[in-house]
């Protein structure tokens, strides 16, 4: 897709989103940009470098996306944040469990 083929390529891409949110803090079109890219991270890197790297699963102690998934979750304060602010929009919550500013 585009120039995205790497996890790299979509961590790039997540910094880029991150950076123009920063130039535009209030702005809700960038920080939901931002935090879907951040959600949807976990995914490309399960997919790109540690779903065929049985090194990599036992080093983190996962077998399957869903382990690795919880693993970043216990290992980030930010992802819970992100994914309530990535799954409000998909699932048009009127009311977040969360406030912003």
């Amino acid at each position: 897709m585009f120039d995205l083929i790497t996890a790299h390529d979509f961590y790039t891409m997540l910094v880029q989103d991150f950076d123009d949110f920063m130039e535009e803090p209030h702005s809700a079109r960038r920080a939901v940009h931002c935090a879907i890219s951040a959600h949807h991270l976990t995914d490309w890197v399960w997919h790109d470098k540690i779903s065929n790297d049985r090194n990599l699963k036992t080093r983190f102690g996962v077998s399957d996306l869903r382990e690795f998934a919880a693993w970043v979750d216990a290992h980030s304060v930010w992802m819970t944040f992100i994914h309530n602010i990535a799954n409000g929009t998909k699932h048009v919550r009127k009311k977040q469990s969360f406030e912003t500013m």
